[in-house]
């Protein structure tokens, strides 16, 4: 009987020790605010990696920005921005990265009248730089270089910053 117990005992404190592979998690999902870049002064923004393999990965991100919140008429009028990108990572913790996408923006002028309008556009955006980005949860920085080619006609020279949370 002792002995039962005794076997008894040691398997269930041991178990912990005892268990076979275990699959590592991995976090696939980003929020956060960037200054600059491809969203104007400052965007909130969400990321998930959606392929990973190697040290390599491949995310998909959408932002928002408001730039303006009154027009030139001083009423609330926001201007809006918002950011979709393909981001290319390598590396473990610390990664290489270059960013590829566009950025749509809906923005408040004055037409030949002095009248309010609404207009849209497409821009295009190119980024390299770098992340800091855990496996697992945790604080997430990036930095780089975006220039933003406006109306895919003119470009403007622009870096960024971004500071986060991988969950």
């Amino acid at each position: 009987m002792l002995f039962r117990f005794l076997l008894f005992t040691q398997l269930v404190l041991f178990s912990e020790f005892s268990h076979g592979q275990e699959e590592e998690v991995v976090s696939d999902n980003i929020v956060y605010i960037e200054a600059l870049g491809a969203g104007g002064l400052g965007s909130l923004n969400y990321e998930r990696i959606t392929f990973r393999k190697s040290g390599f990965q491949i995310g998909i991100r959408l932002g928002v920005a408001v730039n303006k919140f009154k027009d030139f008429k001083n009423k609330f009028n926001p201007d809006f921005a918002f950011p979709i990108t393909a981001n290319f990572a390598y590396g473990s913790a610390f990664k290489g990265e270059i960013n590829i996408g566009t950025t749509y923006t809906n923005t408040v002028s004055a037409d030949n009248t002095l009248q309010i309008q609404r207009s849209t556009a497409m821009h295009g955006i190119v980024a390299a730089g770098f992340r800091y980005q855990p496996k697992h949860s945790g604080l997430f920085f990036r930095t780089g270089y975006s220039p933003i080619l406006e109306k895919f006609t003119r470009l403007r020279h622009w870096g960024y910053l971004s500071i986060g949370i991988v969950f």
